[in-house]
């Protein structure tokens, strides 16, 4: 599966009293990871308001399988699956970097709307061309 690798190291200040990730900064490194892909194809949210879209996330799964803590290394990994409709699936894993255990999977979705805010169900043009270059470059296989 082709996935996109995205690498960081858990700073201090994304630690609980505890000493482990606090969960919803896992969000903020898939994000970071997304935007490294949005990027790469020219859809970043301001390309995409330029083009007269927006791609609001819609749905979040993420299971939690282990911990990470400050100063472990970490791979954000995605894919993308494929649609028949102007959505956006990204399929998703936080893995250890040294140790390669799973920290968290799951998978978000982002529609396609206009500018007022309506659903765009079939991709057209270079917006169509460029999602579908980016589902080809990461696509997902279970």
């Amino acid at each position: 599966m082709p996935w996109h690798e995205s690498h960081l190291k858990v700073r201090f200040n994304e630690v609980d009293q505890w000493g482990v990730v606090w969960y919803a900064n896992y969000f903020i490194y898939l994000e970071a990871a997304r935007c490294e892909v949005l990027e790469q194809f020219d859809l970043l949210p301001d390309a995409l308001w330029e083009r007269g879209f927006t791609a609001p996330i819609i749905r979040l799964e993420a299971d939690f399988k282990s911990p990470a803590r400050f100063n472990d290394p970490l791979r954000v990994c995605l894919a993308l699956k494929p649609q028949e409709t102007a959505k956006l699936v990204f399929a998703f894993q936080i893995v250890h970097g040294d140790r390669g255990h799973l920290v968290m999977q799951g998978e978000t979705e982002q529609v396609l709307l206009d500018r007022r805010g309506f659903m765009i169900y079939k991709l057209t043009g270079e917006l169509g061309e460029k999602i579908r270059a980016m589902t080809e470059h990461l696509r997902y296989s279970s």
